[in-house]
């Protein structure tokens, strides 16, 4: 249902994501990082299979289809979008209500309103349309927490893809787009 909602907004360039609670194949490259603070469950591409399990697939390359979509959504995937080719997002990775407050000001002076999705707040992602390419980019900034990672804001574009439907991994409740995802 959600790959059909976003393929109707014109939004075709989709991958499947895992759920957070997925059972991993043992076989999968995946398998080695649950439960880590690498385990990329409910934020990565990947597929279910015959077994049951999941595996991540190369999703690069893969163009969707309604059988996909289908497919997808009877696995219980979330949905993820690839972003480049004009569409880029600004992921700000932030828990840190100031900062992301700042960042969130510096989006709207620079672009204006853009939609907006959040999944576990004061994080955000922010989607643009670009007609020039741009590159991959991240920014870190902060304090180092206890695991040694900072705060950051990336770019992404090509090559990188972001949830626009499914669970979040931690609040385990569904990523929303508080203001509504426009057409493409």
């Amino acid at each position: 249902r959600d790959g059909a909602r976003l393929g109707a907004l014109g939004y075709t360039s989709l991958v499947p994501i895992i759920p957070p609670d997925a059972e991993i194949s043992e076989h999968s490259s995946l398998y080695k990082r649950v439960g880590t603070r690498q385990d990329s469950r409910g934020k990565s591409p990947g597929v279910k299979g015959r077994d049951g399990k999941w595996r991540g697939f190369d999703w690069l390359p893969h163009v969707a289809d309604e059988q996909d979509l289908q497919r997808w959504d009877e696995m219980g995937a979330g949905v993820g979008i690839k972003t480049g080719k004009g569409l880029i997002a600004i992921d700000a990775d932030t828990t840190d209500e100031a900062l992301a407050e700042i960042i969130r000001d510096t989006v709207i002076e620079v672009f204006g309103h853009l939609p907006v999705r959040v999944g576990r707040y004061p994080k955000a992602l922010y989607l643009i349309r670009s007609s020039e390419a741009v590159q991959y980019q991240r920014i870190e900034f902060g304090t180092p927490d206890e695991r040694g990672n900072k705060e950051r804001v990336e770019l992404l574009s090509d090559g990188r893809q972001f949830v626009a439907y499914g669970i979040h991994p931690a609040t385990r409740k569904p990523y929303h787009w508080p203001k509504g995802l426009p057409p493409l």
